[in-house]
């Protein structure tokens, strides 16, 4: 029973405190940088543009922070509980089954981290796109160009 609150406590209540303490440490500084930007822009439209911008960032940040904790919980919960409500699982094959099901969704979770960002982030999607082997130079650099940046595969 230890060991299995230890492992609740290591590998899924405090990264998930982790999780919530940087997303909103950073939420904290956007909130002081868009005042201070506010601030310097004196103009009325460029202002109120900057202020959309920063916002719809500011909502992004939160939903990725959403999406990021709840597939977290969903995939790291049920392996941390079941240590804890099985005290010996090797004594059924049922209860066997049942942990190796659970095993294997944190590695889901892992698998799915890049993807969560590639679809919240322009900037991480333009690097996964670099990163593909398989794809033509032109192709990269076509989605590239579209995301604005001036990247040169180097191949042709």
């Amino acid at each position: 029973m230890g060991y299995g609150i230890y492992n609740f406590v290591s590998f899924f209540l405090l990264p998930l405190i982790v999780f919530v303490y940087c997303y909103g440490h950073v939420l904290v500084v956007m909130k002081k940088q868009m005042r201070v930007m506010a601030g310097h822009n004196v103009e009325g439209s460029a202002q109120s543009a900057s202020l959309v911008q920063n916002k719809r960032i500011k909502w992004n940040i939160i939903k990725t922070m959403i999406i990021v904790t709840a597939v977290f919980t969903f995939c790291w919960f049920p392996l941390n509980t079941y240590y804890m409500a099985v005290e010996n699982m090797w004594e059924s094959s049922k209860l066997v089954t049942g942990y190796l099901v659970t095993l294997f969704l944190p590695y889901v979770n892992i698998c799915m981290n890049p993807f969560i960002y590639a679809t919240k982030h322009e900037g991480v999607r333009r690097i996964l796109a670099r990163m593909i082997v398989c794809r033509k130079g032109d192709d990269v650099a076509v989605v590239d160009t579209a995301a604005g940046g001036a990247y040169n595969s180097g191949r042709t």
